[in-house]
């Protein structure tokens, strides 16, 4: 009898789901630590165990997690323009706030919804570093465009981000194409992946410098 139940439980989970046998897991990490299903997918990122795991030089093992992910502290964030670790998302940024140390420099704004510096100016005769940017009193800040009829011309993207209102490549994934279906709103442009989740097959990991799936290395 029971071996009947025993054997019913196996039938019941490969039914709902893989059927695992945990005698020397195949993808335990360096720290010889099983990497679960359920850590493999947490996070739309790898599985691991420690930073070796992650197949590129510039992934970081999360701990509780178990995830690679970009950034742990800003300290891992070293490229020009993204020196700011975002802790919710574990990516690299511009900045996470607007207080002292948040990562744009003086005279400027993060705008946190996309994590992006953008110029202060104060009136709207303020004269804005760029020549194509007027100041928009109300916002505090240099903008590109209102609508996205002014970016038509503009090598940044044809989109107006309302957010930041500068012109991007994109807002959402609707102006994006199959072969980079994904929008980076810190970026503002398409992307392949922004994480591992977006990759598979000979290219499972996601580049954080590019937004491109790519091989271990």
């Amino acid at each position: 009898m029971r071996c009947w139940i025993a054997a019913s439980a196996l039938i019941v989970a490969a039914c709902n789901g893989s059927l695992v046998f945990d005698s020397t897991p195949a993808d335990a990490g360096d720290s010889g630590v099983p990497l679960s299903e359920a850590d493999a997918s947490s996070a739309g990122t790898l599985a691991c165990a420690a930073d070796s795991d992650c197949g590129l030089a510039s992934l970081h093992c999360e701990p509780t997690t178990r995830t690679c992910v970009a950034c742990l502290a800003d300290a891992d964030c070293t490229s020009a323009g993204a020196t700011r670790c975002d802790l919710g998302s574990h990516r690299c940024v511009p900045c996470t706030s607007n207080d002292a140390g948040g990562g744009c420099p003086a005279a400027s704004l993060c705008i946190l919804e996309t994590m992006t510096c953008v110029e202060q100016c104060r009136e709207e005769d303020d004269r804005c570093a760029s020549s194509s940017q007027t100041c928009d009193e109300k916002r505090g800040h240099c903008v590109s465009c209102f609508k996205n009829e002014d970016c038509e011309a503009s090598p940044s993207g044809r989109v107006c981000d309302p957010s930041t209102r500068t012109c991007v490549q994109c807002v959402s994934a609707s102006e994006c194409s199959s072969g980079e279906p994904i929008c980076d709103r810190t970026r503002g442009r398409c992307v392949a992946c922004v994480t591992s989740a977006e990759c598979g097959g000979a290219a499972p990991i996601c580049d954080p410098s590019t937004g491109a799936c790519v091989a271990p290395k």
